[in-house]
């Protein structure tokens, strides 16, 4: 049982002995590998469009960003958290994607499970012989093997070492051996939740953030011109001039305000996990009603992110500048410091801070527990550093390289989109957009 599921002491234990792949150093060190894949995804987007002769502005393609955002994320996680990529960005048929597709893939199927799961025991429901459940079974066997082989050849590299140990690897596995307090079944635990927690949420949010430029043009024509002006386009970077570790995080946490309220506005607006439960331990009250031990309470983060009462009188619309200013909207926005993607302290040694508007984290909600995006406390998600520099990364270099297009514009209003009900807000059936690539400068 991995980070996620696990309960108590156990859930303390565990959470303590990865909390070293999730600290400031570590996500520091990743933000090249992020930089890295988020290049090859663009350069493989740019193959899907026609090469006209010459190429004009009207050449386009039509994509399903939902699964494109998947494979992208799913090779994030493999090569950040794994050491490994999954090559699915380049490789449409990797396996490792075919089997998250069999998980993740909304369907009548999921949606019918994820109901029965409201009434009967999970375990019961997993194990009727329906065909959904046989795919799933199945996926997660491939998953679980994939997670087996390279805890394997990671184990074999760290004997290989003269010293005993490969302290040079930043990915989180090798943090886990390192750290020597999981079993192998353990660690192929944490390996299947990091795998889908740390994959399928981000590329939701990617989705999510795709639709909602198209729908609002403007924002994503302000947002490229300031990415375009100061972020190191990783599409056709010679790998040997790489920027580094700390150049890549001085662009994103300090020289693009306006990208870190857009990623900001989209985990609010579009929290990508819809539902979570919490069981009561013990007698409690909340609200001053009574809550016996036992008792299952349902957290829906979309709804809280959207409650007018605690954002004020705009909570169910799309304003990244609600962000910019704690003078703007709710009468009782917090007064917060300086809100950074990567959540971190600014470095004392690094160039000094660009001027511009002032970015403040969480300004118009009454409280900080307005935004349940990642939760808090205890429960709160570990690796949320890691998915606002993924994202932020991501969305970055799409923006830089192409402009996006609804296909179908009658999904523009929000209302007419079938989203899955199952652990992500995934939109059922995906989400075609035609993409026009941008000369790079």
């Amino acid at each position: 049982m991995g980070v996620l599921l696990a309960e108590g002491s156990e859930h303390k234990s565990q959470r303590k002995a990865l909390q070293t792949a999730f600290n400031y150093r570590h996500i520091k060190n990743l933000y090249p590998v992020f930089w890295d894949v988020a290049g090859e995804f663009a350069t493989v987007l740019e193959k899907q469009i026609p090469t006209g002769t010459p190429r004009t502005s009207d050449t386009t393609a039509v994509i399903d960003i939902v699964d494109w955002a998947s494979r992208a994320t799913l090779d994030i996680i493999g090569r950040a958290g794994m050491g490994q990529g999954f090559d699915a960005i380049q490789n449409d048929d990797s396996r490792l994607h075919q089997a998250y597709r069999m998980i993740f893939e909304p369907s009548r199927g999921a949606i019918f499970l994820a109901l029965l799961r409201l009434i009967f025991p999970e375990r019961l429901v997993n194990w009727l012989p329906l065909r959904r459940n046989k795919r799933m079974r199945h996926g997660i066997q491939v998953i679980r093997s994939k997670c087996q082989e390279l805890i394997r050849e990671r184990k074999e590299k760290i004997k290989r070492q003269k010293a005993g140990v490969d302290n040079s690897g930043n990915d989180i596995l090798t943090v886990a051996l390192l750290n020597g307090v999981f079993t192998d079944e353990q660690l192929i635990d944490q390996l299947m939740t990091f795998l889908a927690a740390g994959h399928e949420t981000t590329a939701t949010a990617l989705t999510w953030a795709i639709y909602i430029l198209c729908k609002q043009p403007e924002v994503q024509n302000r947002l490229r011109e300031e990415i375009r002006m100061h972020f190191p386009n990783p599409k056709g970077w010679p790998r040997s001039e790489r920027p580094s570790s700390n150049t890549l995080q001085q662009a994103i946490d300090f020289k693009l305000p306006y990208l870190n309220v857009v990623c900001l506005e989209v985990m609010r607006y579009f929290a990508p996990i819809p539902l979570t439960m919490r069981e009561a331990t013990c007698d409690t009250t909340i609200l001053h009603t009574f809550v016996p031990a036992g008792t299952r309470i349902i957290l829906a983060p979309r709804v809280t992110n959207r409650d007018s009462a605690l954002w004020g009188p705009d909570a169910n619309n799309f304003n990244p500048d609600r962000w910019l200013s704690p003078k703007n909207g709710n009468r009782e926005a917090t007064e917060q410091s300086k809100f950074k993607i990567g959540n971190q302290k600014r470095d004392s040694t690094a160039a000094p801070e660009v001027t511009q508007e002032e970015v403040r984290g969480r300004t118009e909600a009454r409280s900080n527990y307005a935004d349940l995006t990642f939760l808090h406390g205890p429960r709160s998600c570990i690796g949320q550093s890691f998915a606002r520099v993924e994202f932020a990364i991501l969305l970055a270099t799409l923006i830089a390289n192409f402009e996006f297009q609804i296909e179908d514009e009658s999904l523009l209003d929000e209302r007419n989109i079938s989203i899955s009900r199952g652990a992500t807000s995934r939109i059922v059936g995906g989400l075609k957009v035609r993409v026009r690539p941008i000369a790079v400068v």
